[in-house]
C-alpha cells in the first residue's frame, strides 16, 4: 500500500505542470541531455589511444565512427571485465524523475550486447536504492537480443534521483551498451514531446529466458529472448518489456544437489538450485526472504515487502504464509 500510494503521488508530480495531461509528459531522454556526465566501473582497454571505448560513447545511437584525429569512437560503451561488479553511471545534476530505461547493444561490430540488468538509483550519487517490481523491492530487466534494437522497460513505479546506475546480470560476447533515460528534471516544464511508439511483450512473473549461458565463476554469455509484436513507426522499432524480479545477494555455485530442509512451516527451503526448475522458491535464510533459481544459478535472499512473507505454495509473499508462518 505504501508503495502504491508513493507511485499515485509521482504520478500526480508527472501531470501537476499541466491544465490538460498529454500522452507524451515526462519522456525526455535525460542520458542525451546529461551526456557529459556519463562514468562507468570501467572501459574496455583504457590505455588504447586509438580507440574509444568509455561511457560517453553510452548513449542512446551512438554509431561508430572514426574523427578527424584518427581515433576509432565506438558505437556504445564496453566494459574492460565481464562480471556483475560493472555499471554505467548518469549523473543527472539535478533531482529527476526517471521512469524508465532504454537500452542498446554495441553498433558496429562484434554481436555485443547486454541481455539482462538490474538499475539503481541515488539521490546523493553516494547511497543507492535499487529499482523495484512488483512485489519485490530488487528488479530484473530484460535488455537486448542484438546491437541495434532498442527496448524500452518502464518502471512499475517511477524513482526520484540524481544519478542513476544500470548494473549488467547478462550479456552476449561481452558486457556492452548504449542507453537513454526516460523522464524530466523536477525543477523544469514537463516535456509534452510525443513519446517513441513502441512494441509490446507482456510480464513475465519470473525470469525464465529461453536461452542461457551461465558459468559458475564469471559469466561470460547470456542471451534472452522475448517475444514482441512490432508496430511500424518512423523511429527505429522501440520493444517494452516489464521488469522480472532480481536480487541482491548472488551465488552461482553450492557444494550440493537442491536439497532442502523445513523452515519453521511445511514449506522446504533450498540451499541449491542443481536440478532445479527455473523459479522461485522458500529461502533457508528466513520466511521474509525467497529465492530465485535460474539455470541452476541461484539468487538468495531476495526480500518480501514489508510485513510478508514466502508462501511456496502460492510462490509469492503474502501477509499469511501456509508454507511457513
Amino acid at each position: 500500500m505504501k508503495q502504491l500510494t508513493y507511485c499515485l503521488v509521482l504520478g500526480l508530480l508527472i501531470h501537476s505542470s499541466t491544465a490538460a495531461p498529454t500522452p507524451g509528459l515526462c519522456t525526455d531522454d535525460l542520458a542525451t541531455t546529461f551526456s557529459n556526465a556519463l562514468t562507468s566501473s570501467t572501459q574496455f582497454a583504457p590505455n588504447d589511444k586509438s580507440n574509444n571505448y568509455g561511457p560517453d560513447r553510452g548513449l542512446l545511437n551512438t554509431v561508430q565512427t572514426k574523427d578527424p584525429n584518427g581515433v576509432t569512437q565506438m558505437g556504445g560503451w564496453l566494459a574492460e571485465k565481464n562480471d556483475f561488479n560493472q555499471w554505467i553511471q548518469v549523473d543527472l545534476k539535478q533531482p529527476s524523475m526517471i521512469r524508465g530505461v532504454i537500452t542498446q547493444g554495441r553498433n558496429g561490430c562484434c554481436q555485443q550486447w547486454t541481455t539482462k540488468f538490474r538499475v539503481l538509483y541515488s539521490e546523493d550519487c553516494k547511497t543507492w536504492h535499487t529499482v523495484g517490481g512488483y512485489n519485490t523491492t530488487d528488479a530484473f530487466f530484460t535488455g537486448n537480443k542484438d546491437e541495434n534494437t532498442p527496448v524500452l522497460n518502464n518502471f512499475y513505479c517511477p524513482v526520484m534521483a540524481k544519478c542513476i546506475r544500470v548494473n549488467p546480470l547478462g550479456w552476449h560476447g561481452n558486457i556492452a551498451m548504449r542507453l537513454g533515460l526516460v523522464g524530466c528534471p523536477l525543477n523544469t516544464q514537463v516535456s509534452t514531446a510525443a513519446p517513441t511508439t513502441a512494441s509490446t511483450t507482456a510480464a513475465p512473473t519470473t525470469m525464465a529466458p529461453t536461452t542461457t549461458t551461465q558459468p559458475t565463476t564469471q559469466p561470460t554469455t547470456t542471451t534472452t529472448t522475448t517475444t514482441t509484436t512490432t508496430t511500424t513507426t518512423p523511429r527505429p522499432t522501440t520493444t517494452t518489456t516489464k521488469a522480472t524480479t532480481t536480487t541482491p545477494v548472488v551465488t552461482n555455485s553450492s557444494p550440493k544437489s537442491g536439497s532442502g530442509q523445513s523452515v519453521g512451516g511445511s514449506g522446504q527451503c533450498i540451499k541449491s538450485c542443481k536440478g532445479k526448475a527455473n523459479g522461485d522458491y522458500q529461502s533457508c535464510s528466513g520466511c521474509e526472504f525467497f529465492v530465485t533459481c535460474v539455470w541452476e544459478s541461484m539468487y538468495d535472499k531476495r526480500p518480501c515487502p514489508r510485513a510478508t512473507f514466502w508462501d511456496d505454495n502460492e510462490k509469492r509473499c503474502v501477509m499469511k504464509s501456509k508454507t511457513c508462518p
